[in-house]
């Protein structure tokens, strides 16, 4: 029996181990490899992330210049401006740190143009009636990819406007170099090597030093090569993205994958590519290995062993089990099994021995517990019939029940259908008022413009003022029925928030501007706290720009002459910064603060009793605020003055890079 229990382990445990160790070295192999690709195909990814994001970079740039009111007006009156023009453009591509900076009119044809003083940035300028230009004047802003003998420029293309038709072209160009190699180096890890094409030739690189060369020796060769021609079929010609192969640079062996950059019209002109260098992976595939086979050795030598002295142990107390079971099966119920063991066969030995000497008692307590049985039997019918008249009062009860919540549930689709209908007047109602409101008071201010121009006959000034009245009027009614349409959307959950990452400076001096007039009338300093480099928040940028407006109109409106109004922000946590919106105004009483945010409120203080508004503005501000999942609150003293302040996402570009670009890293290392 023992040589059957070391056949039949040889066939159970011998085999599988060397099929699960053979197995399972090629599943490690097979992960690592996976492993690798996949470290490449995301550190490709972050690459790209990084591309798009400078492209953005150039046009949100082109868009700031866009927007600079001084720039617009030099470009309107260049005749009479040309060397403030010439001075202002100068300065900009300094501050933007871009390698060309171009202004066009309205023909397209070039007013000035600024480049680093490097003679081969010359040919990265755009010539008149360019055809990027040109779809620029036509309301097209966007981004321009281009190639040269000596590079790809990105540019920013962005019309120069204000209300009325475009009358200028902004065109802010940056280049693919070194230096954004680099940065791409910074955040997919310092093993990662960077490379981007101009078709087939390296015109940019970023690799770590290694043990085959410095990291000078490294690019030198790498700059050299030019791109595999199966590479160039795969990646410029077909246009796959995600491309990989092996390849060997000063001896060392790295898994290098490719991704295409498309120009202007569409065709691919160069590639991104990231590599990784194999030789830690080759390792470790090797240690795996050697580290598999050498444990299932060990442990086939050990099981072997084990199963020697297991079979041993077995089989002893085996034969005396039968020869036992042999004598009972006889009617001999004075057997005993003598076994001194203390694990489980001496256990069974023990249980077997006291089986002899429990079988008499047990035919005893057999008897006694059939009449017990009897007698629970009897007492089983007496509780049945009971839990019978029970079931049938619960029954009852659950007709009745089911008899109400139908009833219930009735009344419940009556009142709905009523709510419905009454919705739909109401909604109908609005729709109605506001279209039949909006009509005639627009034609009033239109005609009272017209008076007020001339262009319907000469007026004294008694007749002006009137009709300036009437204008006034007109837009205050008109200013109502849009607060409460846009109220009664965002009420209706109708609001749809545009977000995207935007500068918060520049929103802030945005609005700053176009409310400084107001605040000159009455002798008000306004200042923008908020740093250039603050980060971008991830907002609706014309939602926000209506909450700027409000609370900086509320602030100019309740301050004093002399005054003065702040904008702050600060950043409280890694998803909110806060934004605060300061006057050094009369104040508002603090039995009105609980007040502020409801719709049609008037504060009842003296100073602002006699000011005008709908009471409809901080409502809406408290509605956008909380639809970016931010809050809003203010605080006040009487004669001090009041802050509004309110919380907003921040965008995580940068921490979600960072973010990824760690989590290859533990993937990589923890296989």
């Amino acid at each position: 029996m023992r040589i059957k229990l070391l056949l039949a382990f040889g066939m159970i445990v011998l085999l599988p181990v060397l099929i699960v160790t053979w197995f399972a070295i090629g599943q490690i192999t097979s992960k690592i490899e996976d492993s690798l690709q996949n470290r490449v195909n995301e550190s490709l990814d972050v690459a790209l992330n990084a591309y798009t994001q400078f492209r953005d970079r150039a046009l949100e740039n082109a868009k700031i210049l866009a927007e600079l009111r001084t720039l617009q007006n030099y470009i309107n009156h260049y005749d009479t401006e040309a060397m403030n023009l010439i001075q202002l453009v100068e300065i900009k591509r300094d501050q933007f740190d871009a390698i060309t900076l171009e202004i066009a009119d309205a023909r397209g044809d070039i007013l000035y143009r600024s480049y680093e003083a490097i003679p081969d940035r010359r040919e990265y300028l755009y010539d008149s009636q360019d055809p990027t230009i040109l779809r620029a004047i036509q309301y097209s802003e966007g981004i321009s990819v281009r190639a040269s003998e000596h590079g790809i420029s990105v540019k920013g293309v962005v019309p120069v406007r204000t209300y009325a038709d475009p009358f200028g072209v902004i065109l802010l160009g940056y280049l693919l170099d070194d230096t954004f190699a680099d940065q791409i180096h910074q955040i997919t890890g310092t093993d990662v090597g960077i490379r981007i094409y101009l078709n087939s030739r390296v015109i940019a690189a970023a690799f770590a030093a290694t043990a085959a060369g410095s990291r000078e020796q490294i690019l030198k060769e790498v700059k050299s090569q030019a791109a595999r021609p199966e590479i160039t079929q795969h990646v410029i010609k077909d246009g796959i993205r995600n491309w990989s192969y092996r390849e060997t640079i000063r001896g060392n062996e790295y898994q290098t994958a490719f991704a295409p950059i498309s120009g202007d019209n569409g065709e691919i002109i160069g590639m991104i590519s990231v590599a990784i260098q194999r030789d830690n992976i080759d390792a470790i595939k090797r240690l795996s290995a050697i580290f598999l086979f050498v444990a299932a050795i060990v442990a086939l030598i050990l099981a072997t062993l084990t199963a020697f002295f297991i079979s041993r142990e077995i089989t002893v107390p085996l034969q005396r089990f039968v020869e036992g079971s042999r004598a009972i099966s006889a009617g001999d119920f004075t057997q005993r099994i003598n076994l001194h063991s203390r694990d489980e066969i001496g256990v069974l030995a023990n249980t077997f021995n006291q089986m002899t000497q429990d079988l008499f008692d047990q035919r005893e307590q057999l008897r006694k517990a059939n009449q017990q049985l009897t007698e629970y039997a009897a007492q089983l019918e007496q509780t049945n019939l009971e839990l019978t008249a029970a079931k049938q009062r619960i029954e009852r009860w659950n007709e009745e029940l089911e008899q109400t919540v139908k009833e219930r549930t009735e009344q419940l689709e009556i009142s709905n259908r009523e709510l419905k209908k009454l919705h739909e007047m109401r909604t109908e109602f609005l729709n109605m008022a506001t279209h039949e409101l909006r009509t005639p008071i627009t034609a009033i201010k239109g005609y009272s413009d017209f008076m007020l121009m001339g262009m319907m006959g000469e007026i004294n000034d008694k007749q002006r003022k009137a009709i300036s009245a009437i204008r006034e009027s007109g837009e205050r009614q008109l200013a109502l029925i849009n607060d409460m349409l846009d109220l009664a959307k965002i009420e209706a959950g109708r609001i749809q928030l545009e977000v995207e990452p935007t500068p918060l400076w520049v929103i802030a001096a945005n609005n700053l501007h176009m409310i400084r007039p107001l605040a000159e009338e009455k002798g008000i300093t306004l200042e923008n706290q908020i740093p250039r480099d603050f980060p971008d928040v991830y907002v609706d940028k014309d939602k926000l720009t209506q909450v700027f407006t409000n609370l900086l109109s509320n602030a100019i409106k309740y301050t004093d002459d002399g005054g003065r109004v702040t904008i702050t922000a600060s950043v409280i946590s890694e998803e909110h910064v806060q934004v605060s919106v300061s006057d050094t105004g009369v104040g508002i009483p603090p039995e009105d603060l609980p007040k502020v945010f409801e719709k049609f409120t008037k504060i009842s203080n003296q100073p602002t009793r006699n000011e005008k508004g709908t009471g409809l503005g901080l409502p809406i501000v408290k509605l956008i605020v909380e639809a970016h999942g931010g809050e809003i609150w203010v605080e006040s003293e009487l004669n001090k003055g009041t802050s509004f302040s309110f919380t907003i996402p921040i965008f995580q570009y940068e921490a979600q890079l960072k973010e990824q670009a760690q989590r290859i890293e533990r993937s990589l290392t923890s296989t």
